[in-house]
């Protein structure tokens, strides 16, 4: 009876093992294809979210780097619509302008990772609410985004949005 029991158990291990592995196994391919879905939608950061889930494992993959490249944009309209809601201004315009650069750092990297479309069409969103929440177009949000200075940069933001309130 003993040795039937420890064979009984030992069998029970292996298979929980198994089980175990196989789980493991199929959370890796999950993670990715929520994230496509995501991805899909336009919700880059639940998309990029998601993928993080899998840790180290999917740093190298392509779709990992074009979440990286669409969410670092991304986060820009983010920072915007929280500084807006908290009535910030300032904060809110000065993330716009932060995403201008950002998108002129990185739009070759996302057409090398095709998604393009994608980064221009939240590159696009950032254009309007420039142009509607602050009157610039594209010319005049990059000629801010050139002043090196930052007290001359602080200045020229404060002007627009006392212009513009």
């Amino acid at each position: 009876k003993l040795g039937a029991v420890v064979v009984f158990l030992f069998v029970g291990f292996i298979l929980f093992a198994i089980i175990l592995i196989a789980y493991q196994a199929k959370s890796f391919n999950n993670y990715p294809d929520i994230a496509r879905e995501y991805m899909a939608t336009g919700d880059y950061e639940q998309a990029y979210i998601s993928l993080l889930k899998e840790g180290d494992k999917v740093k190298e993959t392509t779709l990992y780097e074009q979440l990286r490249v669409l969410q670092k944009l991304n986060k820009k309209l983010s920072y915007y619509s929280s500084n807006l809601t908290l009535l910030e201004r300032e904060k809110a315009l000065d993330s716009l302008i932060d995403g201008i650069e950002i998108y002129d750092k990185e739009k070759t990297h996302a057409k090398e990772l095709d998604v393009e479309k994608q980064y221009n069409e939240i590159y696009d969103e950032i254009l309007n609410n420039l142009k509607s929440e602050y009157k610039l177009n594209e010319k005049e949000a990059r000629a801010i985004m050139k002043i090196n200075n930052k007290e001359d940069y602080s200045k020229k933001i404060n002007e627009v949005c006392k212009k513009t309130k």
